[in-house]
């Protein structure tokens, strides 16, 4: 009697485990009949607005009108007919992006665009230290005693 209660219980504990594990999964996302998911562009490169924002320090008011331009590219680029070919899709993208660009541009002052401009040129800075020259031949194995 004793074992059937055990095993009783381990089978209960296996299927709450079990049923508590599925849930973990995320559930795939499902599109709306009809739709299809734009495909990914590697060309597109989104605005760093962070970057313009430490860089410029825009006001309030430019920074709405910066959000609203990506927003709306980023959304024109999303509506881009899935139809087009790999390369006709990589032409439209840049345009897009140029047009973003310019437009963006647009929102700032002279002395913002000069900041800019000059954030952009400088040299970027390298995240991994080289790794140091060896010579001599190769260190020996320490022998244990």
């Amino acid at each position: 009697m004793k074992t059937i209660i055990r095993i009783s219980a381990m089978a209960c504990g296996l299927f709450l485990a079990g049923a508590t594990f599925a849930q973990d999964k995320a559930a795939p996302q499902q599109q709306t009949p009809g739709t299809v998911r734009a495909p990914q562009d590697p060309t597109w490169q989104r605005m760093d607005l962070g970057k313009l924002n430490n860089v410029t320090k825009p006001t309030p008011e430019q920074m709405g009108k910066l959000k609203d331009i990506e927003s709306k590219y980023e959304k024109m680029r999303r509506e881009l007919p899935t139809s087009l070919t790999a390369e006709q899709r990589a032409n439209e993208v840049k345009t897009l992006m140029v047009k973003r660009d310019a437009e963006t541009m647009a929102v700032l002052t002279p002395e913002q665009k000069k900041q800019w401009d000059e954030a952009a040129r400088a040299p970027k800075p390298t995240s991994a230290k080289p790794a140091p020259a060896m010579s001599g031949s190769p260190a020996k194995p320490v022998e244990k005693k």
